[in-house]
Formats: C-alpha cells, sequence, structure tokens
C-alpha cells in the first residue's frame, strides 16, 4: 500500500474507529486523531482568538484536554463535534481571560493603583510593567518603546 493511499484511509476512519484505536493504543490513536482534526480544529481557534502566537496557545491546551479525556467520550455527539466544542470552550476561556486581564490593568492605570513591584511602565499602550521587558536596557518587545 502506497503512502499516499495509507493517509486517505486513515483519514476516512469512523469516529468509532478512532475512538477504538485511541483505547488499544493511546499513543497511535492521539496521533490519528490530530492528524485527522489537527488543521480545522487551529483554524476554527484563530477565528476566535485571531493572534496566530495566541491561538497555538489554545491549540495545545485543546489537544491536552483531549488527549486527557478522550476516554471519557461518550458518542452522544460526533467526535467531530466533541472536538470542536474543547476547542471553543478553551478559546472562550482564554478571550475571557486576556478581557479580564485588559481590564484589570485598565482599572489600575485609570485609578492610579499599580499592583506589580515595578511602578515604570513601558507606555499606555504596552502597560507591561518595566521588569517584565525581556533586556535590561528597558526596551518592550511588544511596543518597542523605551520605558520611562
Amino acid at each position: 500500500m502506497s503512502k499516499a493511499s495509507k493517509t486517505d484511509k486513515e483519514k476516512m476512519m469512523t469516529d468509532q474507529e478512532l475512538i477504538d484505536l485511541c483505547s488499544a493504543d493511546k499513543e497511535r490513536g492521539f496521533a490519528q486523531l490530530m492528524r485527522a482534526f489537527r488543521e480545522p480544529i487551529y483554524w476554527h481557534i484563530r477565528r476566535m482568538v485571531v493572534s496566530h502566537s495566541d491561538a497555538e496557545d489554545v491549540f495545545q491546551e485543546v489537544w491536552v484536554n483531549v488527549y486527557r479525556y478522550i476516554g471519557r467520550f461518550e458518542g452522544a455527539s460526533s467526535l467531530k463535534t466533541w472536538l470542536y466544542r474543547i476547542a471553543t470552550n478553551e478559546a472562550l476561556r482564554f478571550i475571557g481571560k486576556a478581557a479580564a486581564h485588559r481590564h484589570e490593568s485598565e482599572s489600575e492605570l485609570l485609578l492610579g493603583r499599580n499592583t506589580s513591584t515595578s511602578t515604570t511602565r513601558c507606555s499606555s499602550a504596552c502597560r507591561k510593567p518595566s521588569s517584565a521587558c525581556p533586556t535590561s536596557s528597558g526596551w518592550c518587545s511588544t511596543c518597542a518603546t523605551t520605558t520611562t
């Protein structure tokens, strides 16, 4: 069997075949699951969180959860639906966490409070404490301005 035809056959595995493979050989089953759904899941997440680096972070969390909970898949929905639900939940969790962090930072600035250990910030656009800048020169990689 050629490599191309094997790949085509693997993509056509049913939900039950994928679940059975995960039960019999978790590593191999998980790898097959990732091959089948990696790209559509990534783009689903990317549409929600927009940034490539954020999408990669969420994507990794999705697959950690899938690996952890694949044994709990009950089959009440399709495997695709289950995977998309995990991806959606992780993306929404990420968005909510980012929004809460942004809101907290903005509130602290508006109230003149600074709960970080450093009172110096890069710029008003960045709002990162200068201690969070990656270099000792005080340049922030996010806003590319010097700290004040």
